[in-house]
Parts: C-alpha cells; structure tokens; sequence
C-alpha cells in the first residue's frame, strides 16, 4: 500500500514512516499542505492519512483535492472533543490524536480491508 502521511511534526513523520515501512507499507510524507498537494499531484496514492492541524492550506482543501482524485483519506484528529469535526469534509476515516502504532496499524488493515469490500467507516467502528 501507498500512503502519504502528513502532519506538521516532522519528528512524528519520521516516527511513523519507520512503524509503517516495518509493516511493508510505501510512505511518503510532508509536512504542509503544499507539499501534501505537489506530492498528490506528482504520484497519487492509496491513501492519504492526514492530520486536521496541517498548516499552509487547510484540512478539508486537502481532503476535497483528495475525494476528487479518488484518494481515501484517514483523518488524525487533534481535538478530542471533535469540535472541529463540523467545519470538516467527510473522510473514509477518522483516529483521534494521541494514539498508539497499533492503533493507527489498525485502522489502516481495516480500512484497506473494507476500500477492497465497499464498506464504510461505520461497519469498520463495529468491527472494533
């Protein structure tokens, strides 16, 4: 699987694109929305985990871009409370920042896995 994970903290983008690339995954990574944007542009990918705070261009541009180009995204939230969720655009799915590895590995199998059945979110969330 292709993805490009992005979010502002470059030591977090490290982090995980060691834990992801153990896994066998192919990780790109930016720290902004122009490069989200240029790299989506360049090469597509399978998809796109992206964090609600990225800066330069807002979440729900990217995430917009992303639908157009048949891109599913998985959102890291930074509000626990959600309260940012209603100025958002729907995503494929959603974790809630801070999280452990294997949750985002979780939801990762989980997602691919219903992207490859046509399921939504909403049949990964009773999975869990």
């Amino acid at each position: 699987m292709q993805i490009l994970f992005a979010v502002p903290d470059r030591d977090l983008l490290s982090a995980y694109q060691i834990i992801l690339e153990d896994e066998n995954m192919k990780v790109r990574t930016a720290f902004d929305g122009t490069q989200i944007l240029s790299k989506l542009r360049e090469a597509p990918c399978d998809l796109l985990i992206l964090s609600d705070d990225i800066p330069r261009i807002s979440a729900p541009e990217i995430v917009r871009f992303a639908k157009d180009e048949k891109i599913p995204v998985l959102m890291l939230r930074t509000d626990p409370d959600r309260k940012k969720r209603s100025c958002l655009v729907e995503t494929e799915a959603e974790l809630g920042l801070p999280f452990e590895p294997s949750e985002l590995l979780e939801k990762i199998r989980l997602l691919e896995e219903s992207l490859s059945s046509g399921k939504s979110e909403e049949s990964i969330e009773e999975r869990r």
